[in-house]
């Protein structure tokens, strides 16, 4: 049977190292064309209702084998209690108790949210969306707890992100006021990943590194929430806070490829691994939500086997 894995899938093995200081902004003036292109319906994450029909397609028949994986990983994994307790104090992180009506406990989910989002999407039920709508509240509070105890989710961005695909795939069958009551507190979370300062191990790399920290969810935050009206001002906000850091992003990097498509890294291990993902995670998140080409208009991409 397959193995599940890949960024949007499962957690990653997180660094032990420290960075408390605050980012600066990378907002820029005024927004692309893009942005008035966004679609207004959901999902727009990754796919969307022209793509939806060809994913389910091929999930059920040439991708059967992982998709059965995604429904184990799904139906079957649980996260760990966080990178807090996997360095030997497991009582050094305090979170609340599960809500009300809840038997998922505070910890990140998102992953495994994500996977259940995609199940849910194929093979819909009231108990999967209910147990969707319970990882995505434990995971939230496990953000917010980890940013009160001045003390970062992870090194890496994946399960965020992986959280706000998940509510973005099930958009639809949430209620109105609880849809935007999940909203808000992840776009408080975004705020304190942007903002806060004084946070243990904080991963606040940018443009010249590989761009896989906290503060690469803003803008996929910005995409999720734009002119939902739960809060357009934010999600704007952090849509350009986001473009702006990938906009220098794929700048260096397309210097750094030059004519023989040399990657960001002198690593190979990075180069092959997590640096490629913040590209593409990029391109495959505007194509769906707003009918960018970036893979056409950004060539250097195209280069990276001949480097190898």
């Amino acid at each position: 049977m397959a193995r599940l894995s890949g960024s949007l899938a499962v957690s990653s093995t997180v660094a032990l190292v420290l960075g408390a200081m605050v980012s600066q902004s990378y907002a820029q003036d005024a927004a692309p064309e893009w942005v008035a292109q966004i679609r207004p319906d959901h999902p727009r994450l990754f796919l969307n209702a022209d793509t939806w029909p060809a994913v389910r397609e091929r999930a059920l028949t040439v991708h059967g084998e992982y998709f059965d994986a995604m429904k184990t990983h799904a139906d079957t994994t649980e996260p760990g209690r966080g990178w807090w307790a996997a360095s030997g104090d497991p009582d050094s992180l305090m979170v609340p108790d599960p809500r009300e009506g809840s038997e998922v406990d505070v910890r990140d989910w998102g992953p495994q949210a994500l996977s259940s989002a995609m199940v849910y999407r194929i093979e819909p039920s009231p108990e999967r969306l209910k147990r969707i709508r319970d990882m995505l509240w434990a995971g939230l509070d496990y953000y917010h707890a980890c940013y009160a105890a001045n003390k970062s989710v992870n090194w890496y961005s994946y399960s965020r992100l992986s959280w706000l695909a998940a509510m973005d795939w099930v958009w639809n069958d949430l209620d109105p006021d609880e849809r935007a009551e999940l909203g808000r507190s992840m776009i408080r979370h975004v705020e304190e990943v942007l903002h806060k300062p004084n946070i243990a191990r904080r991963n606040g790399g940018g443009h010249t590194t590989g761009y896989y920290g906290g503060r690469n969810i803003s803008l996929f935050a910005g995409l999720l929430f734009y002119n939902e009206g739960i809060d357009d001002e934010a999600a704007l906000e952090y849509l350009l806070e986001g473009w702006g850091m990938y906009r220098r992003l794929l700048e260096n990097r397309a210097a750094m490829a030059g004519d023989d498509g040399g990657t960001a890294s002198p690593t190979l291990t990075y180069s092959l691994a997590d640096y490629p993902l913040a590209e593409w995670h990029l391109i495959h998140a505007l194509r769906a939500a707003a009918g960018v080409d970036l893979a056409a208009e950004w060539t250097y991409l195209a280069m990276m086997p001949n480097y190898v």
